[in-house]
């Protein structure tokens, strides 16, 4: 079985938190960071291909946490540019990624950091006229 998955990190909790939106029941999870695939994506600021997690991360959380042993994960960016998330595909058996998956989950993920950068533009200018107004009266 394959999915889709959204990963958010939680410094403070110092987890992820795990969105699962496709080929399973909608559900939230956390991932603990240490030992983490998503941590390493984090870290190098780069998609991960892994063919089989339970062979070369064991002790990856993933494995555990989302069933997965294929796994294909590809930077989430927020509006100061660092590493906020992870959008990832994975499935329950070991999977070779084409280049070509990874070109189209960078390009998804890529997607997803405009779609924050606009919303954060648009809380800035809200924000901004918010305070104009409020000078002006």
């Amino acid at each position: 079985m394959r999915h889709a998955v959204f990963l958010v990190f939680d410094d403070v909790a110092g987890c992820a938190r795990v969105r699962i939106s496709s080929g399973r029941p909608k559900s939230v999870r956390d991932v603990p960071l240490a030992d983490s695939l998503s941590a390493w994506i984090r870290a190098e600021n780069a998609t991960l291909a892994v063919t089989s997690v339970s062979a070369e991360a064991p002790n990856a959380p993933e494995l555990d946490a989302l069933q997965a042993d294929g796994f294909l994960g590809a930077p989430v960016y927020g509006p100061d540019k660092d590493v906020i998330g992870v959008l990832a595909a994975v499935h329950s058996s070991p999977r070779e990624w084409a280049g070509l998956h990874g070109t189209k989950l960078e390009n998804l993920a890529h997607l997803i950091t405009q779609e924050i950068m606009l919303r954060a533009s648009f809380e800035t200018l809200r924000l901004m006229s918010a305070e104009r107004v409020r000078m002006n009266s």
